[in-house]
């Protein structure tokens, strides 16, 4: 084996020449002359150099330089990479990696002697060599004859020699990449590791949910840490059922305790309800009224009666198949049904108690224009509306838009959906005639009916009422009564603590009015002070100023006549 490392410490000048060295290995080492030429040839390509100035060979230059010397020499793979170690530790430089072993090194092989018998025919004699695969051409084993003839065959794809120079590796959200270069022509190719993923536990409840307030859990991955949460939605009150406590209704939840009280219990739209008490048989015994929800804001509810609790004339006075001319001067705001419902009925249905929670408000009234193109029984057409006007009402029936936004159907006769009417109570029932097509109940909206054809012999005028799918006028004497009204669902402790209020905001202002009158006659027995004494100096009294003038005196400052 060379000891190379000896030898260029005997003659340095050998690293000159690289003819020298190649003849002071023959002579020292004189089996070893494959071996002395390649390092030879390693020195002749400057490669020593670079090994000499390097502290150690990575992977990427030792198969460079490998690739290098096969490329211009044709040496053999293994030959190659044990005369780079040598050189290696001549200079004392580590190699990082240990070398590789190069497959498809171009190794020249002669062709075993055969015996030839005389022929006049040529026999080839074939050298093999094998061309290994560049980045870009394909490797083959060419068979050359000294004649001149030769073929190619075993012919081996195009392919780099990769060897991978850097690494990331993935995480749970980032890809990892992996870097690949090619030790011939660098070249170099990436490679995506795709994330791993989360790997995450169980939820674990961090705060648990109330009845009006939101809870959350957390989950955390065993990779990375990471930690979510998502929110867990409130529970909501579980009311217990209402009870009555003195004026109020009274309920508490079962999870937090907390109490709800109410004048009436109302919860939503729709239901039903009993409030009051009117005779509702012919017998004149008072039953509960039943009321429908129609309609909540904050804390005041519409409540309409779910029955027709009487029949009752517009106005006793008037009959506008009668009198049709006293008939147009009737009004919902001055209409017997209206005074009846906010004195007797009130009075009758409703206990003091009750009749405290039920709200006075401002109800829009109009007066429809209709005109009858088809005989009578049809429905007519909203031409305009000619009146409107304001009425404050504790009891009331609903309009003509009230109809329209809680039940759908239209005044023109075109309903949406056919509309369920109240049962007649038999005390109603008594009062009017017993077809279900009568079962009409007023409204608070009156009408003008124009007649367009022989039928209708004269104009008529009078309320509209609810048949069972459309609105229509009716020009009877009597109208069947379905009231409604507005209650506040406010407790009584809070109404209490609401009325303090208002009374300590007026007291406030008695108080402050009394002051203020107090420094205006304050300021008003000031200014009759100075106006006197002004007059007792004879000058102006507005102003102080001194009057000129023969025979009308004037102030020469503010110009007002002298009046005393």
């Amino acid at each position: 084996m060379i000891d190379l490392k000896e030898v260029v410490e005997k003659y340095p000048e050998c690293l000159q020449d690289a003819k020298r060295l190649k003849s002071i290995l023959y002579d020292l080492y004189p089996q070893e002359k494959l071996y002395a030429g390649i390092l030879a040839s390693i020195l002749d390509d400057g490669i020593v150099s670079d090994i000499q100035s390097s502290k150690e060979i990575d992977v990427f230059s030792f198969k460079s330089y490998c690739k290098k010397i096969e490329t211009k020499h044709g040496f053999a793979g293994k030959y190659i990479e044990g005369c780079l170690n040598i050189w290696a530790n001549a200079f004392g430089v580590k190699i990082n990696t240990p070398p590789v072993p190069q497959k498809n090194a171009a190794i020249e092989k002669k062709a075993p002697v055969q015996a030839q018998a005389e022929s006049s025919i040529h026999t080839h004699k074939y050298v093999d060599t094998i061309v290994p695969p560049s980045c870009t051409e394909k490797g083959y084993t060419l068979h050359t004859c000294d004649c001149g003839y030769e073929y190619k065959d075993s012919f081996t794809n195009a392919q780099h020699d990769y060897i991978l120079i850097e690494c990331s590796e993935p995480t749970c959200e980032k890809d990892g990449q992996e870097i690949y270069k090619c030790c011939c022509c660098g070249v170099e190719e990436k490679k995506r590791i795709p994330a791993t993923g989360h790997k995450f536990g169980p939820w674990i409840e961090q705060e648990r949910p109330g009845c009006t307030t939101n809870g959350y859990e957390v989950r955390e991955c065993s990779i990375c840490g990471k930690k979510e949460r998502r929110t867990k939605n409130k529970t909501g009150h579980k009311f217990s059922p209402w009870r009555k406590e003195g004026e109020d209704y009274v309920r508490d939840c079962e999870q937090c305790g907390c109490t709800q009280e109410k004048s009436i219990p109302i919860e939503n739209v729709g239901q039903i309800l009993e409030f009051g008490r009117y005779p509702q048989t012919q017998t004149g015994k008072s039953l509960p009224i039943k009321w429908e929800v129609m309609q909540i804001e904050s804390n005041h509810a519409l409540l309409l009666s779910n029955r027709l609790l009487d029949g009752l004339p517009y106005d006793p006075k008037v009959s506008c198949s009668e009198n049709f001319e006293l008939c147009k001067s009737v009004r919902w705001s001055n209409s017997f049904i209206r005074s009846w419902l906010n004195s007797t009925f009130l009075e009758a249905a409703f206990s003091l108690s009750e009749r405290k929670i039920i709200l006075k408000k401002a109800v829009h009234n109009n007066t429809y224009l209709l005109k009858r193109w088809y005989p009578r029984g049809s429905a007519p057409s909203v031409l305009s509306i000619v009146d409107s006007f304001n009425t404050d009402d504790f009891v009331f029936l609903l309009s003509v838009e009230e109809i329209e936004k809680f039940y759908h159907i239209k005044h023109d006769g075109n309903s949406k959906k056919k509309i369920a009417l109240a049962n007649v109570t038999d005390y109603a029932k008594g009062k009017g005639p017993s077809f279900n097509f009568w079962h009409r109940w007023a409204l608070r909206d009156t009408q003008i009916d124009v007649c367009a054809n022989a039928i209708c012999s004269k104009d008529e005028y009078g309320p509209l009422v609810v048949y069972d799918d459309y609105l229509a006028e009716a020009n009877f004497d009597t109208y069947y009564i379905r009231p409604a009204l507005w209650i506040d669902m406010t407790s009584s402790k809070e109404r209490a603590k609401v009325q303090a209020q208002e009374e300590q905001k007026h007291r406030a202002w008695e108080l402050a009015e009394a002051k203020r009158r107090e420094e205006q006659k304050r300021l008003e027995q000031q200014r009759l002070a100075l106006e006197k004494e002004r007059r007792e100096k004879g000058v102006c009294q507005y102003c102080g100023g001194e009057f000129k003038g023969l025979f009308i005196k004037k102030c020469a400052v503010c110009g007002q006549r002298k009046d005393y």
